[in-house]
């Protein structure tokens, strides 16, 4: 063992002028920035300055803007928040085609000019306001009479007699329905939709036994953008081309008026997952739509794909 630590004593002594290694602490002139201690109470960091008196600078803090936004409501003093879309597909499914993630039935979302009637209706009596089942329903949307920004109404569904959600509701997109209040079920009854009147095109559905809306689509707010952070989809039942598509252009960013063009794209094989794809915080601009949609590799053995999007959102 004499002969190993004796070599290994020299090859050290070696080695350390060339790379620097030493077991002495680092030396720092003055005025040169030493690292301090993380502070426990505010998480920042002490930066001190060497001299002959080392003081204490500030506290760097950091915070994950996701964090400071939801914490705050701002971002560098703008108004700012931030949302998770999540959309389900589970059938039917168009063979051959790009199916969106949504449950309405509908292999393409349809889209809103901002002058549709809508009303609420639910295949189950017991979603009304003494029922079982739903007793309120929020309904947020983008709010064609007041220039395109988000806002929302609350409505009392009437079991499986259609409810008039209101002159004064006009939507040139749906963002999402929820459950506000509930009977004993906590959940809706029946299968909740949110329809043209006469007409029966559905724009937004919440499935029997759940609460909320699972449509994979947004439009952004005016005087918002949207900066998306990362997403993932799971292909259940068969493998899956999923695509993250939005109306805006790959280079300039600049909303374009009706094309959904590809953003993204993951392939999960069959009851796999893609796990989180980071976006670099891509931006989409006011005015934009986006969606996720995909297409399975058979409609056989009852396909089913979910896919999410996380969404940072900044007033311009």
């Amino acid at each position: 063992m004499a002969i190993f630590d004796q070599v290994f004593t020299r090859l050290f002594a070696f080695m350390t002028p060339l790379f620097a290694v030493s077991d002495s602490p680092p030396t720092y002139n003055n005025g040169e920035a030493r690292p301090g201690r993380v502070q426990k109470t505010t998480g920042g960091i002490e930066v001190h300055i060497v001299g002959s008196t080392p003081i204490t600078v500030s506290n760097v803090d950091y915070a994950e803007p996701d964090f400071e936004i939801n914490r705050t409501g701002l971002w560098q003093s703008k108004s700012a928040y931030t949302v998770t879309l999540i959309g389900r597909k589970i059938a039917p499914w168009t063979a051959g085609a790009q199916n969106d993630l949504v449950e309405t039935g509908n292999a393409v979302i349809p889209e809103m000019d901002g002058t549709e009637a809508l009303e609420i209706v639910s295949t189950n009596p017991q979603d009304n306001a003494a029922g079982t089942g739903a007793h309120s329903v929020r309904v947020t949307y983008i709010d064609a009479l007041a220039g395109n920004a988000q806002t929302s109404a609350v409505v009392v569904p009437n079991g499986t007699t259609p409810v008039a959600i209101g002159a004064g509701v006009r939507a040139s997109a749906i963002q999402c329905a929820e459950v506000m209040t509930a009977g004993s079920l906590g959940v809706a009854a029946g299968d909740i939709s949110i329809r043209r009147v006469t007409v029966g095109t559905v724009y937004e559905f919440i499935r029997a036994g759940g609460n909320a809306s699972m449509s994979g689509r947004y439009m952004v707010p005016a005087g918002y953008s949207a900066y998306a952070h990362e997403w993932n989809a799971s292909a259940i039942g068969q493998e899956m081309d999923i695509r993250l598509r939005a109306t805006v252009g790959k280079f300039d960013r600049s909303t374009n008026t009706s094309t959904y063009l590809f953003q993204d794209a993951t392939y999960p094989g069959a009851n796999q997952t893609s796990g989180a794809r980071h976006l670099s915080h891509m931006k989409f601009p006011s005015g934009c739509k986006l969606k996720m949609s995909a297409l399975p590799g058979a409609t056989t053995g009852s396909p089913r794909c979910e896919a999410s999007i996380s969404l940072v959102l900044i007033s311009n």
